[in-house]
């Protein structure tokens, strides 16, 4: 389950990957990821999808929140591009989001991603666009 901010989720893929969101403003988010066996590649080190997928989620959330009154907001990801620096080989990673530009309806934001030893593992840069929530 992914609680922060009062937004819950337990039926989406962050929450079958065991991802956190820790922190969470506008403009910015967290998204914690303690490592398990199935996180891993046949190596034994962090898969490319797993990381890739908690960059598109912390540039997701990072757009996703508007200053009050207005209400969460749903993202998509129109286009995103990932650098893997390093092998990701520590206990716990973290997934932070920053929002870099763009309007109301399309938006760019950036990600890295650091293990429990302050090591860069990945960043990715992407544009996204805010849709209407579906009731």
């Amino acid at each position: 389950m992914m609680t922060t901010n009062g937004f819950t989720s337990t039926t989406d893929f962050n929450a079958y990957l065991g991802c956190r969101l820790v922190d969470w403003g506008v403009g910015t988010s967290t998204i914690e990821l303690e490592i398990d066996g199935h996180h891993l590649n046949s190596q034994g080190i962090g898969h490319g999808g797993v990381l890739l997928s908690l960059l598109d989620s912390a540039c997701g959330a990072c757009g996703s929140l508007k200053p009050p009154p207005a209400p969460r907001c749903i993202s998509v990801t129109l286009s995103l591009s990932a650098n893997f620096v390093q092998p990701m080989r520590g206990s716990k990673i973290w997934a932070r989001g920053k929002l870099t530009g763009g309007g109301h309806k399309i938006y760019f934001a950036q990600a890295t991603i650091h293990d429990d030893t302050d090591q860069l593992i990945a960043t990715a840069n992407g544009a996204f666009k805010r849709v209407d929530k579906k009731s």
